[in-house]
């Protein structure tokens, strides 16, 4: 419980002082005091922003950590951001999200359109972005490193081959 601040007087009682009430609050209620902390960021951005920025200015060392626990925890976010901002750098229209991604994975049963084996997929982009292509999903293909690599930079859509094949 919160420590008294100052008797007070009038009431005959004891007065708690404002802030020790609200972290008091706060530590019994984490789960409220995070939505509420959630919310107030959703309805004041800007306010968010500055107060963000703010306090890594002051303590860098935390909000290094901070970061560093968040890319560990979220390697696949992390990737996938890496990947959409080298996507725009190099300058492709469209884009498609890693649970689109996924779900074409699973139309092909996890297996490479080019060698037909169940390895771990990548994205290759049938029209690559160097020559013109899009990164919508409808210009990716799942294929493995090797096979991936072998293509290069050729234009080359496996996907219809191994429609035919009735991957099982």
């Amino acid at each position: 419980m919160a420590t008294p601040s100052s008797p007070c007087s009038s009431y005959g009682g004891t007065m708690f002082n404002r802030n020790d009430y609200a972290i008091q609050w706060n530590r019994e209620h984490p789960d409220e005091h995070r939505k509420h902390c959630r919310d107030w960021a959703r309805r004041h951005p800007v306010e968010n922003r500055k107060r963000s920025s703010e306090w890594q200015k002051g303590n860098p060392d935390k909000a290094r950590c901070r970061l560093q626990a968040w890319r560990d925890a979220n390697r696949d976010k992390k990737r996938e951001q890496d990947r959409r901002r080298l996507t725009k750098k190099r300058g492709a229209n469209g884009s498609h999200t890693l649970d689109d991604f996924k779900v074409l994975c699973q139309l092909f049963r996890g297996r490479c359109v080019k060698c037909l084996k169940v390895k771990p997929l990548t994205r290759d982009h049938i029209v690559p972005i160097s020559k013109g292509g899009t990164d919508n999903i409808d210009n990716i293909q799942p294929m493995c490193q090797s096979c991936n690599s072998s293509k290069s930079d050729n234009t080359a859509d496996y996907r219809l081959i191994a429609q035919r094949l009735r991957i099982r």
